[in-house]
């Protein structure tokens, strides 16, 4: 792919930690040679602000002439940003969060560098969405602009071999949530409920197998159901769930497919509870009613309860907490949180109008 590309000098962005995991040397030892002109590595878990800056920093002084993102959903955030970042005019905060109290700056210029992705873990989809996630001052932002895409991805399933069982919960549960968010997202259309009824399914047969027998099959599975939801959601965007996510991983360091985990099934009794009055998809209510009951019929549920309570167990088969107490969130906490994961651009994706007040009993009850 880099050949066809004619990239000579490529920029890697991976940790090294997770490349040796994934056996990047292996994987791409031979193809790339000792064509890596630049390394970039040592970032923190979820995407910076500061890192996204030294990436951008070196790009711009070097030489480079692609950028390769191998890793997770950071990895791959970082390179989409920096990417397209290092041909703007500004520095990077004045497009990510704005400065001295601006909006952020709208991003002009396309970027002028190739850029190709392999990630190592299945779940986020990062390769084959046009958005990436930063944290600023803990506060996360969100560029999202068609030049963030890839210009090619490459998903091989050995490369999540190394996960080890949580993370491939973790990441295989962020890849559920995204199809599920992207079903009944306001978004949606026929083709991106395609994508996210098939990753649906995918995920439900084969996550469980995946952390307890990660044989290849699994794992391939996995891998599709994850680049199927991006795609999903590339169309759609997220909704509630994904909202009030990020507040738990920024604070308290819920990684992110765990964190969207914890209110999925209460946003499903949520949003099957819609009513005229408070349904925000421009369809109406009925059109949500039905893709809600598409929704139980995949998770093979009864009704809205008995698919919060299907959802629930799966995350605890898995073997991680449905409740907020026990990761370290108390009732002082839930206000606060409530408040920033406000999203008003992704709670305008839900289907059923959420108040801040709607927010934060939804927190609550999962204390």
């Amino acid at each position: 792919m880099l050949g066809r590309l004619g990239v000579r000098r490529p920029f890697l962005v991976s940790g090294d930690a997770s490349y040796r995991a994934a056996g990047g040397d292996g994987l791409l030892g031979e193809s790339s040679g000792a064509r890596w002109v630049e390394r970039f590595d040592g970032y923190a878990t979820n995407p910076r602000l500061e890192d996204l800056e030294r990436g951008v920093a070196r790009l711009r002084a070097g030489t480079a002439d692609a950028v390769v993102g191998v890793g997770g959903g950071t990895a791959m955030d970082l390179a989409k940003a920096m990417r397209l970042l290092a041909d703007q005019e500004d520095e990077p905060a004045a497009y990510v969060c704005g400065r001295h109290g601006a909006a952020p700056r709208p991003l002009g210029r396309p970027p002028s560098r190739p850029l190709v992705l392999l990630p190592t873990t299945a779940g986020t989809g990062s390769e084959v969405t046009p958005f990436a996630v930063v944290y600023a001052g803990g506060v996360k932002h969100s560029l999202d602009h068609p030049s963030l895409a890839a210009d090619g991805a490459l998903v091989d399933p050995a490369a999540s071999a190394g996960m080890p069982p949580p993370l491939t919960a973790a990441s295989g549960l962020d890849a559920l949530c995204q199809a599920v968010e992207s079903y009944w997202s306001t978004r949606s259309d026929r083709r991106s409920r395609a994508y996210a009824g098939r990753a649906i399914t995918l995920a439900l047969t084969h996550l469980e197998s995946a952390c307890r027998r990660p044989e290849r099959r699994h794992r391939s599975a996995m891998a599709l159901a994850a680049t199927l939801a991006g795609k999903a959601i590339a169309r759609t965007r997220t909704t509630g769930p994904h909202a009030l996510s990020y507040p738990l991983t920024a604070r308290f360091g819920i990684p992110h497919g765990h964190a969207c985990a914890l209110t999925l099934p209460a946003f499903l009794r949520f949003n099957a509870a819609l009513s005229d009055d408070d349904a925000v998809d421009p369809r109406g209510a009925a059109a949500v009613r039905r893709r809600i009951a598409d929704l139980l019929r995949l998770l093979g549920a009864a009704d809205a309860d008995d698919g919060s309570r299907r959802l629930t167990a799966l995350v605890e088969r898995l073997g991680l907490a449905t409740r907020l107490s026990r990761l370290g969130v108390d009732r002082p906490a839930v206000d606060d949180m409530a408040a920033a994961g406000f999203n008003p651009q992704r709670m305008a994706n839900n289907p059923r109008r959420v108040s801040r007040d709607d927010a934060r009993c939804l927190l609550l009850d999962l204390l």
